[in-house]
């Protein structure tokens, strides 16, 4: 099973930037950014998950359509890898964040609606690719930013 390991680069109390690389054994398959919530003691639906490994495996929905599940989070549930652009910011066709406490995966860091707020670029073909690298899931190692 191959395996996921994202370090968090920053928490600046409005959102979580990290760098992920997919490994197959030692090799790096694939690198990309993550953005997440802000550490807010693990809350459900404000907070990001607690550092540490987790099980993920594929999903599908209507809502998200082919995602990751992120397995057995204490006091979490339906934690996902899943497209969006905007944590801090908000989503200028919703009017709010693109997540609720997942994990949204992109290509890089950019302000996209110029609001001062970073963002994350091509996450739907980021996922993509992740759905292709590892179809059948992975480990989700999880390194707390420094």
């Amino acid at each position: 099973m191959k395996k996921l390991v994202i370090k968090r680069i920053s928490d600046d109390g409005k959102q979580t930037l990290g760098r992920a690389t997919l490994y197959d054994c030692t090799a790096k398959v694939f690198e990309f950014v993550t953005l997440e919530p802000a550490w807010e003691n693990n809350k459900k639906r404000i907070s990001c998950i607690p550092a540490g490994t987790y099980k993920v495996l594929p999903r599908n929905s209507a809502r998200y359509g082919n995602h990751f599940h992120v397995q057995d989070v204490n006091g979490r549930d339906l934690i996902l890898l899943h497209i969006g652009n905007y944590m801090a910011s908000k989503n200028p066709r919703s009017g709010k964040s693109d997540s609720t406490g997942c994990i949204l995966v992109g290509k890089t860091f950019a302000d996209i609606n110029k609001d001062g707020e970073m963002d994350i670029t091509a996450s739907k073909v980021t996922l993509e690719k992740l759905l292709y690298f590892a179809p059948a899931g992975f480990t989700l190692e999880i390194v707390a930013a420094m």
